[in-house]
């Protein structure tokens, strides 16, 4: 017998679908006011920029209406490199948001997938660069401990 992986476990006790792609699930903490956005498993590896681009406004229109104070953004199952194109893309896209935005800490889930990684964090400088407020993050390795360390901070 084989241990559920605690990250699926959280994502399926503790969180309220609200809203959902062909690769991407949306999910939120109520009692927190935590928006969570995870990667499906096998559905992130074989699409492209349009996707990528599909899935990011999803995300922003979620933050937009909902007004969460804290992202976990879910990267375990994303394989697809994300190009500096796809950054500048989106930093232009959801300025007005970012500046409007709630949103005082991100934290990022990884499985050992070090260009995500990567990518995810040149994405966060191109958006400083650009004068996009600094928001606080943390890249953790499942979702109980990236959502221990959100609620850590009210």
């Amino acid at each position: 017998m084989t241990q559920e992986d605690p990250s699926e476990r959280f994502l399926k006790e503790n969180l309220i679908s609200i809203a959902e792609t062909p690769e991407r699930f949306y999910l939120i903490d109520e009692s927190s006011n935590m928006l969570v956005a995870s990667w499906k498993p096998g559905k992130a590896s074989a699409f492209d920029s349009e996707r990528y681009q599909f899935n990011a406004l999803q995300l922003a229109e979620l933050i937009k209406t909902r007004k969460p104070e804290t992202l976990l953004l879910d990267c375990r199952y994303l394989v697809y490199e994300i190009s500096y194109h796809d950054h500048l893309w989106y930093i232009q896209q959801t300025r007005a948001l970012w500046e409007k935005a709630k949103v005082k800490r991100v934290a990022f889930v990884f499985r050992a997938n070090l260009s995500v990684q990567v990518a995810m964090e040149e994405l966060k400088e191109a958006a400083q660069d650009d004068g996009i407020k600094a928001i606080e993050y943390r890249i953790c390795e499942c979702n109980v401990e990236a959502a221990g360390w959100l609620k850590g901070s009210k």
